[in-house]
């Protein structure tokens, strides 16, 4: 039998994530990032039979609160991402500080905290004696029907097109929240989510380009030097937003 079978923190069958993913879309309005990166998780399964992605639930309440605590690791980091539909967040400190299966030592970090689980965290934090910084973060979301009304039309001299693992030395070497070997981090995006750039039409060169994050949201926005204040980046935002968009084929908020 698993380790983890005797952990509070239960694994949540990947047949039930469909269940779970229904859940979080009735409360598309005020966690659409819950809801994307559950569907997240779907997809990279169908790509790869590694869990990159690991939804658990303290002691299986997800279907009573939808608490759920993922653990991600995709070879370069590790992150723990926490939702929960709960009045109180009881369910959620237990597992945190009793959990055998996030390691404190080794811990990257607590990413995209929601401000009501926020002081939650911060106390487990401190028990454990996690030192760390603590930097605030605002989302912003579209609803799908007005980003199908995106028309990101090209200049010119530019096309948009998709990345690939080529374009991974660029797009790491700029991003300035690179750490080491980020590169690996931004290659399994690319690999796993879509990713789109800007191209010059006169020699191919990238100019400026967006990726999806773990959890499905678009990041790592970024334009290169000497190509600013030319609309390269509100023209790749708008074009991975209509594509998400279609993709998902629901009114449910885009997160930015």
């Amino acid at each position: 039998m698993p380790e983890e079978n005797n952990d509070i923190l239960l694994d949540i069958a990947h047949e039930d994530l469909p269940k779970l993913a229904e859940l979080y879309k009735q409360h598309k309005d005020v966690l659409p990032y819950a809801y994307s990166m559950i569907t997240t998780a779907i997809e990279w399964k169908k790509k790869r039979t590694e869990d990159y992605i690991t939804l658990t639930s303290p002691n299986g309440c997800w279907r009573e609160n939808g608490t759920i605590v993922a653990l991600v690791k995709t070879g370069s980091s590790s992150e723990v991402y926490i939702f929960s539909l709960a009045k109180s967040n009881k369910n959620l400190y237990d597992a945190l500080i009793h959990s055998k299966r996030i390691n404190y030592a080794k811990l990257f970090l607590f990413a995209c905290i929601h401000e009501n689980l926020h002081p939650t965290v911060k106390k487990v934090l401190e028990e454990k004696n996690v030192q760390g910084d603590d930097i605030e973060n605002f989302m912003f979301a579209i609803n799908t029907k007005d980003a199908l009304k995106f028309v990101p039309d090209c200049p010119p001299e530019v096309y948009i097109g998709k990345l690939n693992k080529n374009h991974v030395l660029d797009v790491n070497s700029r991003w300035p929240h690179r750490y080491r070997n980020s590169d690996k981090f931004i290659s399994f995006l690319i690999e796993m989510n879509d990713a789109y750039g800007v191209f010059l039409k006169s020699n191919d060169e990238l100019v400026a380009w967006i990726l999806l994050s773990v959890m499905g949201q678009m990041a790592i926005l970024q334009t290169k030097e000497g190509y600013e204040r030319k609309g390269y980046a509100s023209l790749v935002v708008k074009y991975m937003s209509k594509e998400l968009a279609k993709k998902v084929k629901l009114p449910l908020p885009l997160f930015w």
